[in-house]
C-alpha cells in the first residue's frame, strides 16, 4: 500500500487573483482554477472557511469572542500526520480557531520568516510521518506599511522613493493623484516577491515529488480610488471574492484523482471546497457536510455564498467598523463609527451570491427604534442607503433596509452595471431574470426561494451619485 502524501495548503493574504493571473500554471502539474470565490472579503471568516469547509453565513465567525460553530478539518487527518502551521497575520495567531487540530502552530511577524521554516518543514518530511503543512503569507496584505517601500525598491529600482499609505489604507483619505497612482506599484511590488517566494516553495516540493499542494488566497484587496472599492473587509466586489486557487499535482498521484482535479479546475468553486478537495487528492476523508464540487454535478447549479458582519464600506469610503477596534481610524472617524453603530438594532449584514455568471448582492441595515417615527426611520436608513457603494436598488421593510445588486460576471466582470437599477420594477425584473434559483440564508438557514427573500419589501428604486 502507498504510502499517504504530504499536504501542502499555501495561503497567502489579501492577493488578487489578477496579480497571480497564470504564474505558477504548469500543464499537467499545477491546475489553475478560473473561478474560486472566498467565503468572506477579509482574514478570519474567509481562513475559517477554508479549514471548516463552512460557510461564513453557518460558522459566523467575525470575532475572536464568538462561539466556534464548525470544526476545522485538520482534525479529520489521520493520527500519523504531523500538523503544522506557520502564519503571517496576528489575527490568526494561536486561539483564533484556524489553529485547531495542529500539533504546532506559530506566528511569526518577519514576512520572509514563514517561507524559510516551512522549506525546512519540507526537506525534513519523512515517508511514514506524513506532513500537513500550512503556510500562511502577508506579504501582498502590508503593502500599505513601511516595511513595502523596500520591497518596492528591491522590485522597481527605477521608481522614484515609494510612500506607503500606512493608516489612511481604509479611504486613501490625504492622498495626492500621484501618491493614488503609486499605491498599485506598490501592491505589484509585494505581490511579485511573494510569487517568487513560492515558487521557491514549489520548487522544493517538486524536488520531493509527494506533495499534494494548493495555493490560494483568503481575499482580494481594493485599489481603486474614484470606485470607492478600497482595501478589504465590508463590500463583496469580485476584486475582493474573486482568488487564485491552483493545485499542484506529484507525478504519483492516481489517474482517478488528476481526473477529479482536472475537472474541478474547470468549474467555479468556493472557498469551502478548497480543504474537502485537498484532502480527497491526497486520499483522506474530509468529513465536510458539503461534497467536493465535481463529483456527480456540473458545477453550474451551485450557489456560492459569501458574507461579512463585521464591516460595512459606504459611498464616501468611510469602513464602518462594528467591533469597535477602530484600526486605521483618525478620532474623527471613531466619532463617526460609534454615532452609527449606536443606531443599529443588530450588526449590518452583506451577502453575496453567486451562480456564475450571476452575481446577487443584499445588504442589510436595521435601524433602533428609539422612539422614532416610521418616517424618519424610513428617511435615515434611505440616507444611510444612499452612502452605500455602486446603485443598489433600496427596498424598506419596517426598520430595516435592504439593498440589492444583480450584475452578469461575463458580461460585467467590473460590476459597473447593476441590472436591477434600471428598472423601474425591480423586483419582478429580478424574479423574472436569469437568476432564478435558491440562495442560501443564515439564521435559520436552509434554501429561501427570492420571491420569499423579497416578500413584503417596497421599492424605493435605484440610489444615485
Amino acid at each position: 500500500m502507498a504510502a499517504p502524501p504530504n499536504i501542502l495548503l499555501i495561503v497567502l493574504d489579501a492577493l488578487r487573483e489578477d496579480t497571480l493571473a497564470d504564474a505558477l500554471e504548469v500543464p499537467g502539474r499545477c491546475l489553475r482554477a478560473p473561478v474560486c470565490i472566498a467565503g468572506a472579503p477579509w482574514t478570519l471568516p474567509s481562513c475559517t472557511s477554508i479549514v471548516t469547509g463552512t460557510p461564513a453565513t453557518r460558522h459566523g465567525r467575525y470575532w475572536w469572542t464568538s462561539d466556534r460553530r464548525a470544526t476545522s478539518l485538520v482534525t479529520s487527518l489521520p493520527q500519523t500526520y504531523r500538523k503544522v502551521g506557520f502564519v503571517n497575520n496576528n489575527m490568526l495567531r494561536e486561539g483564533s480557531g484556524i489553529d485547531e487540530g495542529f500539533d504546532s502552530w506559530t506566528y511569526l511577524h518577519d514576512h520572509e520568516e514563514p517561507f524559510r521554516q516551512a522549506l525546512r518543514q519540507i526537506k525534513r518530511a519523512k515517508k511514514g510521518k506524513p506532513l500537513f503543512l500550512l503556510l500562511h503569507s502577508n506579504m501582498s496584505h502590508d503593502y500599505y506599511l513601511p516595511p513595502a517601500a523596500k520591497i518596492h525598491t528591491q522590485v522597481f529600482p527605477g521608481d522614484e522613493e515609494p510612500r506607503v499609505l500606512n493608516q489612511r489604507v481604509i479611504s486613501w483619505k490625504n492622498t495626492t493623484p500621484a501618491e493614488r497612482a503609486a499605491v498599485p506599484r506598490t501592491y505589484e511590488a509585494c505581490a511579485r516577491q511573494l510569487i517568487e517566494r513560492v515558487r521557491a516553495v514549489l520548487d522544493a516540493v517538486r524536488r520531493r515529488d509527494d506533495f499534494v499542494t494548493c495555493i490560494t488566497a483568503d481575499h482580494g484587496e481594493g485599489l481603486d480610488y474614484e470606485r470607492g472599492r478600497l482595501h478589504h473587509g465590508g463590500r463583496l466586489h469580485q476584486d475582493l471574492l474573486h482568488v487564485p486557487l491552483y493545485f499542484d499535482l506529484p507525478s504519483s498521484l492516481p489517474e482517478q484523482s488528476r481526473r477529479l482535479a482536472e475537472t474541478l479546475a474547470a468549474r467555479p468553486i468556493s472557498g469551502i471546497d478548497i480543504l474537502p478537495t485537498l484532502l480527497t487528492l491526497a486520499g483522506q476523508t474530509s468529513g465536510a457536510d458539503n461534497h467536493v464540487p465535481g463529483d456527480g454535478d456540473s458545477g453550474r447549479s451551485r450557489v456560492l455564498v459569501a458574507e461579512d458582519r463585521r464591516y460595512l464600506y459606504f459611498r464616501d469610503r468611510f469602513r464602518l467598523n462594528l467591533h469597535g477596534r477602530y484600526k486605521n481610524m483618525s478620532r474623527q472617524e471613531r466619532e463617526r463609527n460609534e454615532a452609527i453603530t449606536e443606531e443599529l438594532a443588530e450588526p449590518t449584514c452583506t451577502r453575496a451570491f453567486v451562480r456564475y455568471p450571476d452575481k446577487l448582492t443584499v445588504t442589510e441595515l436595521h435601524l433602533q427604534r428609539n422612539g422614532s417615527s416610521p418616517g424618519q426611520i424610513r428617511q435615515r436608513l434611505l440616507d444611510l442607503g444612499a452612502q452605500l457603494p455602486g446603485l443598489p436598488a433600496l427596498a424598506l421593510q419596517g426598520s430595516r433596509l435592504l439593498a440589492f445588486s444583480h450584475h452578469d460576471l461575463a458580461a460585467d466582470p467590473a460590476e459597473d452595471h447593476n441590472l436591477l437599477a434600471d428598472v423601474t420594477s425591480w423586483p419582478q425584473a429580478l424574479l423574472d431574470g436569469s437568476w432564478d434559483g435558491t440562495v442560501t440564508m443564515p439564521g435559520d438557514g436552509g434554501d429561501v426561494g427570492l420571491a420569499t427573500l423579497l416578500d413584503g419589501c417596497e421599492p424605493v428604486g435605484a440610489t444615485r451619485s
